[in-house]
């Protein structure tokens, strides 16, 4: 009994020293393995699990996680506890050691399952010889790909599905068919580098069978450069919409077998035919800002663009060959027909249009601009009908507008020689009668004869005419007047001139009874600026071969009479002023007559604007005295306000002035007398007195 203490005593102090040590329990004395807690190693011997029934297994409590044990009954085999609370066990069988699932081949290099059942991972009641409940990952063994073989019935190779490469998964049996780019997510079938979701090899033929039918097999398949819908039956057609599986199938295009085209329509009549109201065909640009299309609204049909954009119309894959804007303006051979609403560059020699080419019709042209009537220019003129031809036409050279014709051709074109017959020129000026060159604002040619005739009536043509120099205005009717007035076409002719059929001339009057008779009038004669000639009224001798005398103006202030026969301008009237000048041109300034020789008369009267000198024998006048006056006389030598003999002699004096200053000395002279009277009086009246007294 002490041995026995002592030895637990020394198996205890030993057990204490190796905690947190490797214990190894060998019976080759090797030291334990570092990594283990315990290291059990023999050749003869086995490590022995505590053994239990199941009741004694389920008793156990509480029960550690990673408890294990090893059931003797039921069930047999090893068990561990799972669950990381003690109170609530979790027990799991490792392995089933009566059954051997789980067998290693002789080699040691296969493990292989003996059950004859199914196996579950991660599921109890497997349906299939091996079902996972959640994912299976099959991985490179560093030289075959990841992937699941399939055997034939005789357990050879079959197909193998899996990594083709590290970005591809295919499909394999006497070669890889189908790749699957999952990177790109692209199925290739007989290609291993798929460019699209779905890509075939490189060979014509069927792509894809869709009906296999006794009818005939439909489907897809490509042709070099060509992608085709078909099926195997010419009469089948082809047809195109959507279909829930549950309402039926809703058509929206049909191709029937014979090639017609229908959208909107299963029995379509022509190549192609749209039945639909509002747009019906459209092309756009792959973003959509551009769009074209047809469309009808029951009423008219319509080809348009969708979007802000011009229609354009091209032939032959070529430039396009008319073009229809936004704003409705139409180009031909012009893609920006912006100035006009119609723009025409497309032409044929230099015609841009015709109109009503079977019959006589217009042919618009450029380069000369002109309208072609019943003719067009292209390597010539020519008729476009039979007939008369006809052109008008700009030369842009010279600015000329001009008008021509032809003589009647017999037929369509033909050769068509033209005759200019009127020319418009760049001043307005207009040729008639073959003058190109019109000089005047109309021109006729030189050809002498009528040129304007403006009434060809029964009693004779009434018109214009010329002959050599001369230019006339007629009747053919020697009885017919000439008349000039205005009419506004309501109120009737208002005559203002009559030239009379016997040649005299009526200004105000019908019935002019001399050569000129004005009435209710007066005439005008103007001068011509820059040109210093008197203008007026000749008259002449009776024979009217000789000036005599001329009434008109002598320059611009003055009109006068002047005489052929020596005289010259021998009356002259200042219009200003209204002095008069006779015989003589010099102007007396101040003067209203001015006379170059003697006037003789029977009575002048003269009235003056001037103060009468009576003032003189007003009371508060005053009167020189005597003996002044004569100091003045012996100093001047003339009465005072009385011109000098040099002034008078020198210039003359004023009648009517010179009468005033007389009367006024006339009448101091009569005031001395009075005075002088009344002093002679009263000297007589002194001498009678004196005599009286002697």
């Amino acid at each position: 009994m002490k041995i026995f203490a002592l030895l637990v005593l020394i198996i205890t102090f030993s057990i204490g020293n190796l905690v947190a040590q490797s214990v190894g329990i060998n019976n080759d004395g090797s030291a334990p393995d570092t990594s283990a807690m315990l290291d059990i190693k023999s050749t003869t011997k086995g490590l022995l699990i505590p053994r239990m029934t199941q009741a004694q297994r389920i008793a156990v409590n509480p029960a550690p996680q990673g408890l294990m044990v090893y059931q003797t009954d039921g069930t047999s085999g090893f068990y561990y506890n799972a669950s990381s609370i003690p109170n609530i066990q979790t027990w799991y069988q490792l392995i089933n050691p009566s059954s051997q699932y789980w067998n290693k081949s002789l080699s040691g290099n296969h493990l292989f399952n003996n059950n004859t059942g199914n196996v579950g991972i991660g599921v109890s009641s497997p349906t299939s010889k091996l079902e996972v409940n959640g994912r299976m990952r099959l991985r490179h063994d560093g030289t075959n790909t990841a992937g699941i073989w399939y055997n034939k019935a005789n357990n050879t190779d079959g197909a193998f599905s899996g990594m083709f490469s590290d970005t591809i998964w295919g499909q394999f049996q006497s070669g890889w068919k189908f790749f699957y780019d999952m990177s790109n997510t692209k199925l290739g079938i007989g290609i291993s580098n798929p460019a699209s979701p779905l890509s075939f090899p490189a060979a014509v033929g069927k792509k894809i069978s869709l009906y296999p039918g006794g009818t005939g097999d439909v489907g897809l398949g490509v042709f070099p450069n060509e992608f085709r819908i078909n099926s195997d039956n010419i009469n089948a057609d082809i047809t195109f919409g959507y279909d829930n599986f549950n309402t039926g199938f809703t058509e929206r295009m049909r191709v029937k077998g014979n090639g017609n085209v229908g959208i909107g329509v299963a029995n379509p009549s022509n190549l192609l035919t749209v039945a639909a109201l509002g747009q019906g065909i459209t092309q756009q640009t792959p973003d959509g800002s551009t769009r074209i299309g047809f469309y009808t609204t029951g009423v008219a049909g319509y080809l348009q663009t969708h979007t802000n954009h011009p229609l354009r119309f091209a032939t032959n894959n070529g430039s396009p060959q008319m073009s229809l804007t936004t704003s409705g303006s139409l180009g031909i051979g012009n893609t920006s027909p912006d100035d006009a609403g119609l723009v025409v560059d497309k032409k044929v020699g230099a015609t841009n249009a015709m109109f009503g080419r079977n019959t006589t019709g217009v042919a618009i042209e450029t380069n000369f601009p002109g309208i072609g009537l019943n003719s067009y220019y292209n390597g010539g003129r020519k008729t476009i009908f039979t007939g008369y031809t006809g052109l008008l036409g700009l030369n842009p050279t010279n600015g000329d507008i001009y008008f021509a014709n032809s003589s009647a051709s017999s037929s369509t074109n033909a050769a068509a020689n033209t005759f200019t017959r009127l020319v418009i020129n760049k001043d307005g000026r207009i040729g008639v009668e073959g003058n190109t060159a019109p000089v005047a604002a109309l021109s006729f040619s030189t050809a002498i004869g009528k040129k304007i005739s403006l009434y060809p009536g029964g009693t004779g043509d009434v018109g214009m005419g010329v002959y050599g120099n001369e230019f006339r205005l007629h009747s053919d009717n020697s009885n017919a007047d000439i008349t000039f007035g205005y009419d506004n076409y309501t109120n009737g002719f208002t005559e203002r001139m009559r030239i009379k059929a016997n040649g005299n001339i009526g200004i105000g009057t019908a019935t002019p009874q001399v050569k000129l008779d004005i009435a209710n009038g007066r005439m005008r004669f103007s001068g011509i600026a820059g040109v210093n000639t008197a203008h007026g009224i000749e008259f002449t001798n009776n024979a009217g071969n000789a000036l005599k005398g001329f009434f008109g103006q002598y320059d611009d202030n003055t009109m006068g009479l002047f005489g052929f026969g020596g005289s010259g301008w021998g009356f002259l009237w200042d219009v200003n002023d209204a002095s008069l000048r006779i015989g003589t041109p010099q102007k007396a300034t101040g003067y209203m007559l001015n006379v170059g020789g003697k006037i003789i008369a029977e009575e002048i009267r003269v009235l003056m604007r001037a103060n009468w000198p009576d003032y003189v024998f007003d009371h508060d006048y005053k009167l020189r005295r005597l003996q002044d006056l004569e100091q003045f006389i012996n100093q001047n030598k003339h009465l005072p306000g009385i011109p000098t003999a040099e002034e008078i002699k020198k210039e003359g004096h004023q009648l009517g002035d010179i009468q005033i200053k007389l009367l006024q000395k006339v009448e101091e002279l009569t005031l001395y007398m009075i005075e002088a009277d009344k002093k002679i009086k009263d000297l007589q009246e002194r001498i009678n007195t004196l005599e009286q007294k002697k």
